[in-house]
Formats: C-alpha cells, sequence, structure tokens
C-alpha cells in the first residue's frame, strides 16, 4: 500500500463514511446499514451479484434434474418389480440408475 492509498484510507475513516469497493458509492458508516445491504445485493460491479446468479442458474439445473427424474422414476414404475418397494426409498438417484439398468438388461419387454 502506497502513501496516497493509506491517506485515502485515513481520511476515509475520518469521515464517517465508506464507499462501495467495487463501485464507488459512499455511505455513512452510522445511518446506512440496510442501504450498505441493499446496496450489496443490487451492485452491479459487487461478486455478490454474481454468485446470486450462480446460485439462481444451479437451482434451475436441480429442478430440470428432480423434474427429469420424477419422470424417470414414474415411467419405470411399471417395469420396477411391485414386490421390491425399497428400491424407491432407499437407495440414491444414482444407485437406482445403476440397479434399474441392470433390470431393464436382464427383464423381458413386452416389444421384444
Amino acid at each position: 500500500m502506497d502513501d496516497i492509498e493509506r491517506a485515502a484510507r485515513v481520511a476515509e475513516a475520518l469521515s464517517g463514511f465508506t464507499s462501495c469497493a467495487f463501485c464507488g458509492a459512499e455511505f455513512s458508516r452510522d445511518n446506512d446499514a440496510e442501504r450498505i445491504r441493499a446496496h450489496i445485493e443490487t451492485c452491479p460491479k459487487h461478486p455478490m451479484g454474481e454468485l446470486k446468479d450462480k446460485i439462481v442458474t444451479l437451482q434451475r439445473l436441480v429442478d430440470s434434474y428432480d423434474r427429469e427424474m420424477t419422470g424417470i422414476r414414474n415411467a419405470l414404475r411399471g417395469i420396477i418389480p411391485e414386490h421390491d418397494p425399497t428400491m424407491l426409498r432407499v437407495y440414491s438417484p444414482s444407485e437406482r440408475v445403476a440397479i434399474l439398468v441392470h433390470q431393464l438388461r436382464n427383464a423381458k419387454m413386452p416389444w421384444g
């Protein structure tokens, strides 16, 4: 940190104001806690906005995966033997897929 930067930080500390390190918006340290929080959530240059966008994207992917798994589960309900109800409750999704692939390879399908 050079002398100019150090002087700027001292001046900021004495002024009672703080600024956004990403866009330079200024806020009173005493009265603007809510405004600072709101600014962090909406500042286009703050990395928190990018993280929120990534979280939304990941949530959409999870929701899409859940819909696909529900569709696959519903389609396979007729193939899974009725005497094996634990198949849909005990195993993780990846384990269920592996077991179902094995069952499908050995199953007699009505079309062939």
